[in-house]
């Protein structure tokens, strides 16, 4: 093999492994996307959860009045 089939070679190599890791880093970018659109996804479930929780601790409080149970006080 001459060195100009040589390196005709080892360019075309490169270029495969080039275009192999554009896809990679495409397929990497998708999977991030996912990942946020996920997480926001949870966030928005998680405030509305906290809000629901909120909003069945006042009922409670309305229905059944402020506890009146008292936290003794443990002297040690």
């Amino acid at each position: 093999m001459t060195p100009q089939e040589e390196l005709a070679a080892l360019r075309h190599l490169i270029e495969k492994q080039q275009k192999e890791i554009a896809e990679k880093d495409a397929v990497i970018e998708k999977q991030n996307d996912q990942i946020e659109k996920q997480g926001a996804q949870l966030e928005k479930q998680r405030i509305q959860i906290e809000n629901m929780i909120q909003v069945l601790l006042q009922a409670r409080k309305k229905m059944f009045g402020a506890s009146t149970e008292a936290t003794k006080q443990v002297e040690g």
